[in-house]
């Protein structure tokens, strides 16, 4: 499977890259570290939507100790939320900006899980199950409750 994305820079200029293997993906989170990525939007090939776009997406920063995610998109067993949701992250992981998204406080995940959780994308397609997800909405209310899947 391919995940294909989209790195921004922190001027908004943009460049595409492709991973399909675990090589590429760890070549990916290393384009991500790069002090000139600002962010990236993260989709996958095998799914898509009704406009022939990706039905869902990862959006991705990486700041120094911590990266960051948000998903938006159908997750499975959870068919009821709408909101994007963000990771139940490390307590003491800042608050953080892209291009065009915000990732709030205590969503940072450490880089070795934020890469799992790219490898879990990339093979199944759907919301990482390796990493505790929440509402961002709920972070907002400091009321960081697992999302519940059915």
């Amino acid at each position: 499977m391919t995940l294909r994305t989209t790195i921004r820079d922190e001027s908004g200029t943009e460049r595409e890259q492709e991973a399909s293997t675990p090589q590429d993906i760890g070549e990916l989170v290393e384009a991500l570290v790069d002090s000139g990525a600002s962010e990236a939007r993260i989709e996958h090939t095998e799914r898509s939507g009704s406009d022939g776009g990706s039905d869902h997406a990862l959006w991705a920063a990486v700041r120094s100790t911590y990266a960051y995610l948000r998903y938006s998109g159908p997750i499975s067993g959870a068919e009821h939320v709408q909101d994007p949701v963000v990771p139940i992250g490390h307590p003491k992981s800042p608050g953080t900006e892209g291009v065009e998204r915000t990732y709030p406080a205590t969503t940072g995940l450490e880089l070795a899980l934020f890469t799992e959780a790219l490898h879990e994308f990339d093979t199944t397609a759907e919301l990482p199950t390796c990493v505790a997800w929440t509402t961002e909405a709920q972070i907002e209310n400091n009321d960081p409750r697992p999302l519940q899947r059915g």
